[in-house]
C-alpha cells in the first residue's frame, strides 16, 4: 500500500469538491495521517473530514471519524456528491 496513494487520492478529492461547489476544503494531519477537512462555505459549522484507507485490497475515501465508507477512491465525484449532502452544500 503506497503512502503517497492516499494524498494522491485526497488531492483528486479535494478537486472534485472545489468544482462542486458551495464547499472549501484542503488537505491537513490528524494523528499523523492526512484527511480532506471539509466545509460548507454559507455554513463552516457544517463539516467533515474524510480519509483514503486501502481496504479490501481497494483505496477507499472514508469519514475519518467513523471509517465508514463513502465510495471507491477511484470515483472522487462520487464521494464529493456524498460529502456535500452530509454537509448540506449547495452549488
Amino acid at each position: 500500500m503506497p503512502a503517497q496513494g492516499r494524498r494522491a487520492f485526497l488531492a483528486a478529492l479535494d478537486e472534485a469538491v472545489r468544482r462542486r461547489g458551495g464547499m472549501a476544503c484542503g488537505i491537513v494531519q490528524r494523528s499523523g495521517t492526512p484527511v480532506l477537512y471539509v466545509i460548507n462555505t454559507h455554513a463552516p459549522g457544517r463539516s467533515a473530514e474524510v480519509g483514503a484507507d486501502y481496504i479490501g485490497g481497494a483505496w477507499m475515501f472514508t469519514w475519518a471519524g467513523t471509517g465508514a465508507t463513502i465510495s471507491a477512491a477511484e470515483a472522487p465525484t462520487t464521494a464529493a456528491d456524498a460529502i456535500a449532502r452530509a454537509v448540506g452544500a449547495h452549488p
